[in-house]
């Protein structure tokens, strides 16, 4: 008997979807890192997007209940972290306008707009998703 043989349905389904979340997240950071800026490429990215949402969610749904409830609290507790900090820093820049203008300007005066959208959109999402990460981590590593 094979080791693949031997893997449950739920745990087939879990690693396919994993897989597949992460080859489409490579996709969709392919495209984004070597796009040279062609226009009609924003539809691969869009569609990497939905399919890395759609088998995060098939993933999500073969998971056990105790790795469930681990990531449910992780999600409140460290995402809800990561927002604090987001909103911390912005905070800061609206008290102090000038405060990362330093680091805008090493990109240069074309780059401004798009990089303040950017900037502004992983500043609300990566705080959180390391918060919900470092949080997911200790409640496994406390799990023994």
């Amino acid at each position: 008997m094979t080791a693949s043989a031997s893997k449950s349905p739920r745990r087939r389904r879990k690693a396919f979807a994993m897989a597949a979340m992460l080859a489409s997240l490579g996709i969709y950071l392919g495209v984004m890192v070597f796009a040279g800026g062609a226009p009609w490429l924003i539809w691969v990215v869009l569609f990497a997007a939905l399919l890395i949402a759609v088998f995060a969610s098939l993933w999500v749904a073969s998971l056990d209940e105790a790795a469930l409830q681990a990531h449910y609290v992780a999600w409140y507790w460290g995402g809800s972290a990561g927002v604090v900090l987001s909103m911390l820093i912005y905070v800061l820049a609206m008290l102090q306008p000038g405060a990362f203008q330093q680091a805008v300007a090493m990109f240069g005066p074309a780059a401004d707009a798009q990089l303040g959208f950017g900037a502004g959109v992983l500043l609300g999402l990566v705080p959180a998703v390391l918060g919900y990460k470092i949080w997911w981590v200790v409640l496994w590593l406390r799990r023994g």
